[in-house]
């Protein structure tokens, strides 16, 4: 079972096979993964497609402000939008695509409320007060790399 992962030794928490493997049966695996691990884009992409978006709050802090995972996070739960850095929680595309994520499981309103104002789901002229909506790069370039090194602390909500 994926809970014998927070037992298991540091080398095992730090094996992207059984780490990925233990995602599968539940995303909450990740809380026992290495921060070395956390640091991965190429891991945290897999452990986001495979455990959901919400696997997102387990990614390092530099993984947060990357817009393609956080993208990937987002299309499959919204709520993951709240991991994501600051900066990237008021990007109205990404709000957008979170609000489009949510409107699958409830009722759709046609807008999504935000800490930063209402944006139609339905209108692309729309924008947040306050967000820049200019800058449409959608760079997925990771800003770490797979450093076997556990010497970095991932952040815990």
């Amino acid at each position: 079972r994926w809970e014998s992962l927070g037992l298991a030794k540091a080398e095992i928490q730090s094996d992207e096979r059984v780490v990925l493997q233990a995602v599968r049966q539940d995303w909450q695996a990740l809380k026992f993964a290495s921060a070395s691990l956390c640091c991965c884009s190429s891991f945290m992409l897999e452990a986001v497609r495979l455990g959901g978006g919400l696997a997102l709050q387990f990614a390092s802090h530099a993984l947060r402000s990357d817009r393609g995972l956080v993208l990937e996070a987002v299309r499959e739960e919204g709520w993951a939008l709240n991991y994501a850095a600051e900066e990237l929680q008021n990007d109205a595309d990404l709000v957008r695509e979170a609000g489009l994520t949510c409107a699958k499981f409830s009722e759709p309103s046609g807008s999504c409320e935000t800490a930063v104002g209402t944006i139609s789901l339905t209108d692309d002229s729309s924008q947040m007060p306050g967000v820049d909506t200019s800058d449409k790069s959608n760079s997925s370039r990771s800003r770490s790399s797979c450093s076997r090194s556990s010497s970095s602390s991932r952040k815990k909500y």
